[in-house]
C-alpha cells in the first residue's frame, strides 16, 4: 500500500540532486551509445582491440548503471517522486542485466 503525505505530490521532473544526476547520466549513456554506433565499423574486427569502441562501451554501461544507482538512491533516501527518474533506473537495470549476461556467456 502506498501512503502519500499531504505535502508530497508526484511530478514529472526530478526534485532532488540524485534525481537530476540520474537523468544526466542517462543522457550521457544515450550520447555514448550514439557515439558507439557512429564509430563502430560495419564489420567487426577480430584481430585487435579498438580503443574507441571500448571507451564508448565502457562509458555507456558506466553511465547507465550509475544513473540507475543515483535514481534508486534518490528514490530510497531522498524520497524522489519525479516520474522521469524511473526511465534511467529501468535503463540502468537492463544495461546491468545485459552486461552480466555478456560477461557470463560471451560466446553464446
Amino acid at each position: 500500500m502506498v501512503m502519500m503525505h499531504s505535502g508530497h505530490r508526484l511530478s514529472v521532473l526530478p526534485s532532488t540532486r540524485a534525481g537530476r544526476w540520474a537523468l544526466a547520466l542517462f543522457a550521457g549513456s544515450l550520447i555514448s551509445w550514439g557515439l558507439f554506433f557512429a564509430v563502430a565499423p560495419g564489420d567487426v574486427v577480430q584481430d585487435g582491440l579498438d580503443v574507441r569502441l571500448l571507451a564508448t562501451t565502457a562509458l555507456g554501461f558506466g553511465a547507465a548503471i550509475g544513473g540507475a544507482a543515483a535514481g534508486l538512491a534518490g528514490i530510497m533516501r531522498n524520497g524522489e517522486r519525479g516520474l522521469l527518474v524511473a526511465v534511467p533506473v529501468v535503463w540502468g537495470l537492463l544495461s546491468l542485466y545485459f552486461l552480466v549476461g555478456e560477461l557470463l556467456t560471451p560466446d553464446a
